[in-house]
């Protein structure tokens, strides 16, 4: 399998689409057997008309193309501007999808995916408007399809009535598309939330929805008291205190200087969606924000229901983008491609870049699809995350 990726924000788009095309080209020799374009800013008013330019002029066999809130190329993230980002590769299994689902009471019954042929194949990168009902769908995935990498984003949620897809010569304005790759591409899929475990996993022992009220059988706030005040409490010259371990945790340099208000804000609460028999990493938990906690009350607030029961794990959010999640998550992994759908402002591409991927392509997210969970991870969607599909 062989790659290109060609990124122009030349506000132009005539001129945008000559520059992109002449660059796969050159890099490929060849037509390629599949594109992905992302279109941006006022480019993605013209979708329709820029995809079917870029696909007759590469004369490319399946094609895939997105109107997006930004693009991502290379080590570069373009968001709300013009932009066209192009993924494009030679392969020998790549199909294209258009789905829709159905609401039987409870049940999701998806339409527009032969299963057969998702047993078959590696992975799959999912695109689908704010108004698709994502959660069902990646639940069937998931339950059916353990073995399949999946990766994806909501495209746009500003409401536009232009269209936000082209699979082939088709154009759609709402739904969802994807495309499958496989089984002979190598391929993982990786989520970086932008925030790594603090402490030790702890039970819910007393929780009435959002709200918590103890953890491992003490009140929450005294488990949040000890992340940003420390264990050996101990004070500066300034009376501030500068503690940089929890409950024998060393947060690191990075927080040696962290005041505790600066603690707190970056304060978040991982819960584990998929649980096991053995130690809890990073990739098992989906991390939400605090919402108040109640010193009264001794209560704390996430942004999300819980159940007692539940394993969580407090968690500490960059103090400033690094770029280096994602590259963590894929671990001793490799790879010379990867397509990217992030948060904005995150420029996790770079990363990758610095790991030997230099062939990427993608599209900034409201939401992100990704896996959770051990490898290959179970599909979930996500909150201001970076994912990625490595080839």
């Amino acid at each position: 399998m062989r790659f290109a990726a060609s990124l122009s924000t030349h506000p132009d788009a005539p001129t945008a689409v000559g520059e992109i095309v002449g660059e796969l080209l050159e890099a490929l020799g060849e037509a390629p057997d599949v594109c992905m374009v992302f279109v941006s800013g006022e480019h993605a008013l013209r979708l329709d008309e820029i995809c079917g330019v870029i696909r007759s002029l590469t004369r490319v066999g399946v094609f895939i193309g997105a109107a997006a809130r930004g693009t991502i190329g290379g080590v570069r993230q373009i968001v709300e501007a013009p932009a066209i980002s192009v993924w494009a590769a030679l392969t020998d299994a790549a199909t294209p999808l258009r789905l829709t689902i159905e609401l039987d009471g409870r049940e999701a019954v998806v339409k527009g995916i032969d299963h057969e042929h998702l047993d078959q194949s590696a992975a799959l990168v999912l695109l689908s408007e704010a108004a698709f009902p994502l959660d069902p769908v990646l639940t069937v995935l998931g339950e059916r399809h353990p073995h399949l990498a999946v990766v994806g984003g909501v495209a746009d949620s500003r409401g536009s009535s232009n269209p936000r897809f082209v699979v082939d010569d088709d154009v759609f304005v709402d739904g969802a598309i994807g495309l499958l790759l496989g089984p002979s591409d190598t391929t993982a899929a990786i989520t970086s939330q932008g925030a790594w475990p603090v402490g030790e996993p702890m039970v819910v022992t007393d929780c009435d929805g959002s709200t918590l009220r103890s953890l491992a059988g003490r009140p929450a706030t005294d488990h949040v008291d000890n992340i940003v005040l420390g264990s050996d409490r101990r004070l500066s010259d300034d009376g501030l205190d500068r503690t940089n371990h929890i409950e024998g945790v060393d947060l690191g340099d990075h927080w040696a200087d962290a005041d505790p208000d600066t603690i707190r804000r970056h304060l978040r609460l991982g819960v584990v969606r998929e649980e096991h028999d053995s130690s809890y990493t990073a990739s098992d938990f989906v991390v939400y924000p605090l919402g108040l906690v109640d010193r009264l009350a001794r209560t704390i607030d996430v942004d999300a229901d819980i159940d007692t029961g539940t394993i969580v794990q407090f968690h500490l959010a960059e103090r400033s983008p690094s770029g280096a999640g994602l590259a963590t998550a894929l671990g001793y992994g490799g790879g010379s491609s990867a397509l990217v759908f992030g948060s904005p402002h995150t420029g996790e591409a770079a990363g990758l870049f610095e790991r030997g991927i230099d062939t990427i392509a993608g599209m900034v997210c409201d939401r992100q699809i990704g896996p959770i969970g051990r490898h290959p991870g179970r599909p979930h969607l996500f909150k201001a995350s970076n994912t990625a599909l490595i080839l």
